[in-house]
């Protein structure tokens, strides 16, 4: 797909809009500036439906709600003042923290255009870290069922007839056990650290941010991965909600 590499500046959409002005009512225009000024969010209802569906499909108008989003999330984090840092360049941005003593993503922005099929992508991702013992003891039963599903598998290979197949199959399945029972162990001995419940304050602070932002609450977002074990034995499950031309997701960790 062709996308854009890069979102374009203030000065260049300020000079489209004088070049669409014959097409666009003068409110619509003085609403395209606003979004530019970054007055407000571009998901705010200051247009009706009948005003949206002029601007929908308008280059214009794409490459102003990505500017906007784009320059207002960032700002979220710039006058907030939190521990974190950017990185990025004019098409995407991800933001980390080090709290934990490693750099930790909570945040990623991602555009994208193809004007040809008329599509737009804006995807942002809110990463949320949370605590919590129900976690702790959901992830030990699971362990626990799970190696005991495991002990009880039967070697499918008959010893005599595949005897090299069979012996592989045994090392593999007390490797796997092993494993997990080391896992198991892991979650066990783990006690979050101050520097863990930072963290977690500190992207639910993020998350309340973007919910103002947006209009957003939880119940709003769906299930959109499964909740599954991680490598490290944390539990991980996703969220989104989507809004036109807009993705949000939320990729929640419990530890």
């Amino acid at each position: 797909m062709n996308c854009e590499s890069s979102i374009k500046s203030k000065e260049k959409l300020l000079e489209q809009i004088k070049i669409n002005k014959e097409d666009l009512s003068f409110y619509l225009q003085d609403y395209l500036k606003c979004l530019l000024d970054l007055e407000f969010s571009v998901t705010k209802p200051y247009i009706n439906e009948r005003e949206r569906l002029a601007l929908e499909f308008r280059d214009i108008y794409i490459e102003v709600m990505a500017f906007n989003l784009y320059y207002r999330t960032k700002a979220i984090f710039e006058t907030n003042n939190y521990p974190v840092g950017i990185y990025g360049n004019s098409q995407s941005f991800s933001v980390y923290t080090d709290l934990t003593r490693k750099m930790t993503k909570v945040f990623e922005f991602y555009h994208g255009t193809n004007h040809s099929y008329h599509l737009n992508y804006n995807h942002l991702s809110i990463y949320e870290y949370i605590q919590t013992l129900k976690t702790k003891n959901e992830i030990l039963v699971y362990l626990s069922e799970l190696i005991e599903r495991i002990r009880n598998e039967k070697n499918p290979y008959p010893n005599r007839i595949m005897k090299y197949t069979s012996s592989l199959w045994e090392s593999n399945h007390k490797q796997i056990i092993e494993s997990y029972e080391l896992g198991y162990q892991e979650v066990v001995n783990r006690s979050p650290t101050i520097e863990d419940f930072a963290l977690a304050a500190l992207t639910q602070e993020i998350k309340e941010e973007f919910y103002k932002e947006y209009d957003l609450k939880d119940d709003d977002f769906e299930e959109a991965t499964p909740r599954t074990l991680t490598d490290d034995f944390h539990i991980n499950t996703g969220m989104v909600k989507r809004l036109k031309d807009i993705e949000i997701r939320r990729d929640i960790n419990y530890f």
